[in-house]
């Protein structure tokens, strides 16, 4: 993955200083994708409607984002010594974690219970509270990066290794362990044909081209479907898979049942993150600063938004009001 130097010029920590009185109101009303920006540390609100576009610049550097509610976002990154929640609506801080150094990754559970982090420094997967109170940590014996969760299972892979490690969340143990291609990131998992979904950028030379398909009961590799160059984000919508290759700047649209290439077509430059909201696809390209909108009914361009400098994730906030 692409390395970044973070810089925060002091005329820009001079007009931000330490407070987050400056923030604009995120209406908790309203549908929104948000880009994490992570060369000028800030974050992009995009209205899904009208696409119009609120701005926060923080005043410290992060690296990743994850929704605690539909009002609260977490933020997060390797070499921050802890997690700080912020209020969209207020604009404010209310509070900041203690995690300590090496949070990679963070998701919330899909019952909203818990939040899973992959800390690097510490070699394990940690549990919290949406409170912030640490439940339950599950040392591995390699960094943890990609996280994604099944009905009772983690599954956590490692960067440093060829590894999967499934975790049972009754007992928070480690219950199997296979091997995977190096480095996997990004995937997702179809508990009903029993396959677990990867992609990756690959190691040293060898460059990743595949999406590899692994079986959820004993690991072992089911196929391989080429979409080079780099397959590092997923998107489903009902029989069709949508697959972002970062390396070649390619979306590839894939027949679900029968797995086989529909249609490709061209993204912004360096792609790392993509979320599907309704009957569309919003691509975040890293290196030309904008969020491309793919309409899904035509596959085709329908516009492109200009945000901060290195949108390198996506999320979405779903208005969540009877």
């Amino acid at each position: 993955m692409k390395k970044t130097a973070l810089f925060v010029p002091a005329c820009l920590l001079l007009l931000t200083g330490c407070s987050s009185e400056h923030l604009s109101s995120v209406s908790p009303k309203e549908d929104y994708v948000v880009t994490v920006n992570i060369q000028d540390h800030s974050l992009s609100f995009i209205e899904t409607d009208s696409h119009k576009e609120v701005t926060w610049v923080m005043p410290f550097s992060f690296q990743r984002a994850e929704f605690l509610t539909s009002d609260q976002l977490l933020l997060y990154g390797k070499e921050l010594d802890g997690v700080y929640i912020y209020e969209l609506s207020s604009g404010k801080q209310l509070d900041k974690w203690k995690t300590g150094k090496g949070i990679e990754n963070m998701i919330r559970s899909s019952d909203a219970s818990k939040v899973y982090a992959a800390d690097q420094h510490r070699r394990s997967l940690r549990v919290f509270t949406p409170e912030g109170k640490q439940l339950k940590e599950v040392k591995l014996d390699s960094a943890p990066f990609t996280i994604i969760e099944s009905n009772d299972k983690l599954y956590v892979s490692s960067y440093e290794k060829a590894d999967m490690y499934v975790i049972d969340k009754a007992s928070w143990k480690v219950t199997d362990r296979f091997q995977t291609h190096p480095r996997a990131v990004g995937g997702f998992i179809d508990e009903k044909k029993d396959e677990l979904w990867l992609g990756g950028h690959g190691s040293g030379e060898m460059i990743q081209d595949d999406i590899y398909i692994y079986s959820l009961s004993n690991g072992t590799l089911k196929e391989k479907i080429a979409a080079p160059v780099m397959p590092v984000d997923f998107a489903k919508s009902g029989n069709e898979l949508y697959v972002l290759s970062h390396g070649s700047n390619d979306l590839w649209k894939i027949d679900y049942k029968t797995k086989r290439i529909m249609k490709k077509i061209e993204t912004g430059s360096n792609p790392f993150s993509m979320k599907r909201f309704r009957n569309k696809l919003y691509i975040a390209s890293y290196d030309s600063n904008k969020v491309q909108i793919i309409d899904l009914s035509t596959f085709q361009t329908i516009k492109q938004i200009p945000v901060g400098t290195g949108p390198f994730q996506l999320l979405v906030r779903e208005d969540e009001t009877p």
